[in-house]
């Protein structure tokens, strides 16, 4: 038979084993980790896993890394949905009129986006607590930073997150308040309720819509009083007044999704613009000596239901070298590329088309669309 120190032994050794598992369960769960990115990819950011779902659900959130220029998916990021450790679990409302978004800080070495901490394939009733997640270079998700929710209604949901710093936040919800979330405190101070929608931060500048109908400069952020470690970025007292840089006049219906770039060093600030809107008319501006131009647009890409031709967000590149600029946008149905030609400076026309470069499963869509992160030289 078996001595005692044998079965001692065997015990132990069982115990180690059992511990080991339980520590390897804590650390897959703590936090979503993909591999690093591959410099140049799309991210995209995707609602649902496939499950019937209903558009007051809330459902399980993805990071898809995608090839740019075959549209295959290199990897695919869960979001975890329950709290582990310091990070929170994050769903996104499934096809919310007003869908999340995906940023890059300023640097471009870090991705945000928000959602809500609930169950999934949950319907709510009451305001959710706000989940704010940050993805690096490394592709390892962090959800640990949240706040309260600011309202009851079920309604009033967070849409996206831009920080230059990590430490303050700029916070967008879907009736177009801002919240401002001041250092470590996490404490949210009402920055705007004059309906601002596709928060951006291009260096130095706070971008955004205003109301729908006009592009708008809130205020420069002091960069290098952030990198001192100050917390003395603007704004962080209510937003009453807008910069108008120049109006969103869409084809047809209301601007959805908004990008800003700096193309021309010679150019204080941003200098192109892109915007897309229900029916997916893209369109273009170019800013020549401080004047906001407009050039054109390309109609009615996808003639299709409301839900499926609502541009979700746009991801711009431009290449210096062939004077052409890529951009990519989100449907709710997928990833589409459309390829500007003229370059920063020329017009766009009703003639020009796009193609799919991935579609997405049904009863998932896409509402976030970016860069991967990536180290700068």
């Amino acid at each position: 038979g078996f001595s005692q120190h044998s079965v001692m032994k065997a015990k132990m050794m069982k115990s180690v084993v059992v511990f080991v598992v339980a520590i390897a369960v804590v650390l897959l769960f703590a936090c979503a980790e993909g591999a690093p990115f591959t410099p140049g990819n799309l991210v995209a950011l995707r609602a649902g896993d496939g499950s019937p779902a209903t558009k007051l659900h809330f459902v399980p959130t993805y990071l898809l890394e995608i090839d740019p220029n075959t549209g295959a998916v290199v990897q695919t990021i869960n979001i975890t949905s329950t709290r582990a450790g310091n990070n929170r679990g994050l769903c996104l409302q499934y096809e919310l009129a007003k869908p999340g978004r995906l940023n890059l800080n300023p640097d471009g070495d870090l991705l945000t986006f928000a959602g809500s901490e609930v169950t999934p394939y949950t319907a709510v009733t009451e305001g959710p607590t706000s989940v704010i997640a940050t993805v690096g270079v490394d592709g390892v998700v962090d959800t640990s930073i949240s706040y309260p929710p600011q309202s009851t209604s079920p309604r009033l949901l967070v849409r996206s997150a831009v920080t230059n710093d990590t430490v303050n936040w700029w916070v967008e919800t879907t009736q177009g308040i801002v919240h401002y979330l001041r250092g470590e405190v996490r404490t949210a101070e009402l920055l705007s309720s004059i309906r601002i929608y596709n928060l951006q931060i291009v260096g130095s500048e706070l971008l955004a819509i205003h109301e729908f109908y006009d592009a708008g400069l809130y205020n420069t952020i002091d960069l290098d009083a952030s990198n001192a470690g100050t917390s003395s970025q603007l704004p962080t007292a209510p937003i009453t007044e807008v910069t108008r840089l120049f109006s969103l006049d869409m084809p047809a219906g209301y601007c959805t999704a908004l990008r800003f770039v700096d193309a021309n060093p010679n150019e204080p600030g941003v200098d192109l613009a892109y915007a897309g809107s229900m029916f997916t008319n893209l369109c273009k501006w170019q800013k020549i000596d401080g004047n906001w131009l407009t050039r054109g647009c390309s109609r009615n890409l996808h003639i299709e239901d409301f839900l499926t031709t609502l541009i979700t967000d746009i991801a711009v590149r431009y290449d210096a070298d062939t004077d052409s600029v890529a951009v990519y946008y989100s449907l709710r149905t997928g990833v589409y590329r459309f390829d500007d030609y003229s370059g920063p400076s020329g017009d766009i026309t009703a003639r020009d088309r796009s193609t799919i470069l991935h579609p997405t499963m049904r009863f998932s869509t896409i509402e976030g669309l970016s860069f991967v992160p990536q180290q700068q030289q």
